[in-house]
């Protein structure tokens, strides 16, 4: 794992978990954004590369001067935490009847009120960036009583709540937030007490690894808990109570949106691709299934025979959403738009086609290696193609993809009558070099693909080198492929010996190169039209 040219602040980092956390952050290359009363931070923050800001974390206009001071960051652990009583006290004060009440009043301002400010406080400028996410410092005191510090455990509580359900309402943004649960940790919070009593304590740096991977690598909602040194850590669920509506606190793997991250961005930008598991909720695969029903069953939809009259055919399906209700319902409804709005940071989208892919007599060929954008009429960088499948597939069987490809030559297209006989035959047969024989020297490539469970989705540049794997006997293989575009996307010509495909008679005569893409061929998805709203 990498945090290389990425920043991330940390409340209470000058010392315990917090110093460990800045560690561990300049440690995989990301610049420590240490905030905290204590401003030993400012000397610890020199020394990793990174700044510091005074910061007391119940002060809300403290934070602004601290987001002010140190940027907004991509990442947020809000780490800061006490005890009702201060190191080296007598535990017998943390008793509920007995503590006094400024005690109490204190531990409530650090513990919830200082996440509270600080999640009011970063989520406007983490939304306005593009996206972020924020990790909370919980307690496994906040998952099981834990009698020794009553109020203690009810912040913690508080706090493994507060971010299960802020990660519900959170569930179609660009914004992530999850907690982790430490065990015992060995820092100067821990009460003399506790150690006499020889309980297992873990390294500041063990636990800071754990937080660290949550807060680059969890979901939404996540309450992940590490109990000792050397075990992995754990993810608890909220119990689901049948309630309805509510997901019981539970994250939803399949937020598609929330899936969209800064690092997920950065690596679409640098590989051409993502790959999101249990991205897609099953209503919206459902809506598929019987769009691609109504299709097949239509026999007004032109179906495109690859490898025609042969053993290996499968059927292609184009636009399907100008005939199809239920694909224009998906497009219009679904967070899938949405998602591609993030990836490539524009607010309007427009789709450029829709297709269906069905391989479903086994033995059936692959789909040769090709870039979809040598055959489209456009160029542009806001734009990507969302791969969707609705069977499950081993990884031999998947889209295959040329990893960074999408940055590299710009080759021929393949010739779709010709695949049989070779599939590296020119589509244009000007103007781009010839295909490459990828499928014949696979090891020169550095091909990339996953095993699939409905649900996943692969985001890719159109302009990456893939193709599909043969189906094997009993196997089938149907996929959506959806495609959309942004602002900075324009109408580009291309060789004139072949058409561009969808076919799209008329768009030249409206269109020069260099023209916004924007015709009736391509309906606007984001904004959601007028005529769609309720």
């Amino acid at each position: 794992m990498s945090l290389e040219n990425k920043t991330v602040l940390i409340t209470g980092g000058a010392s315990g978990l917090g110093k460990a956390m800045a560690e561990r952050v300049a440690e995989l290359g990301g610049t420590p954004l240490i905030a905290d009363v204590n401003d030993a931070g400012a000397q610890l923050a020199e020394q990793l590369g990174g700044r510091f800001a005074h910061l007391d974390v119940t002060d809300e206009g403290a934070w602004q001067d601290a987001l002010d001071t140190l940027g907004t960051p991509d990442y947020a652990h809000l780490n800061a935490g006490i005890m009702t009583v201060p190191a080296g006290e007598s535990l017998a004060q943390a008793d509920i009847v007995d503590c006094d009440l400024a005690s109490y009043r204190r531990i409530m301002a650090v513990n919830i009120d200082g996440v509270v400010l600080g999640i009011r406080a970063l989520a406007p400028r983490m939304r306005d960036q593009g996206g972020g996410t924020i990790t909370v410092t919980a307690s496994v005191a906040g998952l099981v009583p834990f009698s020794t510090d009553p109020t203690y455990s009810m912040t913690k509580h508080a706090l493994v709540g507060l971010v299960r359900s802020v990660g519900d309402a959170w569930a179609e943004s660009s914004l992530r937030i999850n907690a982790i649960c430490p065990g015992a940790v060995d820092t100067a919070i821990i009460p003399e007490e506790m150690r006499a009593a020889g309980i297992a304590l873990m390294t500041p740096a063990q636990m800071a690894a754990e937080a660290v991977d949550l807060l680059a690598n969890g979901d939404n909602g996540e309450v992940r808990a590490l109990i000792a040194d050397g075990q992995d850590g754990v993810r608890f669920e909220a119990p689901d109570l049948g309630l309805g509506g509510s997901r019981g606190g539970k994250a939803r793997v399949n937020d598609l949106v929330a899936r969209i991250t800064p690092e997920v961005r950065a690596q679409y930008e640098q590989d051409g691709v993502v790959f999101l598991a249990g991205a897609l909720h099953p209503e919206w695969l459902l809506l598929i299934e019987l769009g691609l029903q109504r299709v097949l069953q239509n026999s007004g939809q032109t179906k495109h025979l690859f490898y025609k009259d042969l053993p290996g055919e499968f059927i292609e399906t184009v636009r399907n959403f100008e005939v199809t209700p239920e694909i224009q319902r998906l497009l219009y409804d679904s967070p899938i738009a949405d998602a591609i709005s993030l990836l490539v940071a524009s607010e309007n989208i427009w789709l450029y086609s829709d297709e269906f892919f069905v391989k479903t007599g086994g033995d059936c060929e692959r789909t040769p290696w090709h870039q979809d954008l040598t055959y489209w009429p456009l160029e542009g960088d806001q734009i990507a193609s969302m791969w969707i499948p609705l069977d499950p597939l081993p990884a031999s069987e998947c889209l295959e993809l040329v990893r960074g490809s999408h940055r590299q030559t710009r080759y021929d297209g393949f010739n779709p009558a010709e695949v049989a006989t070779d599939p590296t035959l020119p589509y244009y047969g000007e103007e781009y070099p010839r295909l490459p024989d990828i499928e014949a020297h696979r090891e020169d490539w550095d091909i990339v693909s996953w095993d699939i469970t409905p649900g996943d989705v692969l985001l890719f540049h159109p302009a990456m080198l893939h193709g599909g794997g043969p189906t094997s006997e009993g196997r089938k293989r149907r996929a959506l492929t959806v495609r959309c575009y942004g602002d900075d996307v324009v109408y580009a010509e291309r060789p004139p010996t072949t058409p561009t495909v969808p076919l799209t008679p008329g768009l030249s005569l409206a269109l020069k190169p260099g023209d916004p893409l924007r015709h009736p061929y391509y309906p606007r998805l984001r904004p959601l039209p007028e005529h769609q709203r309720v």
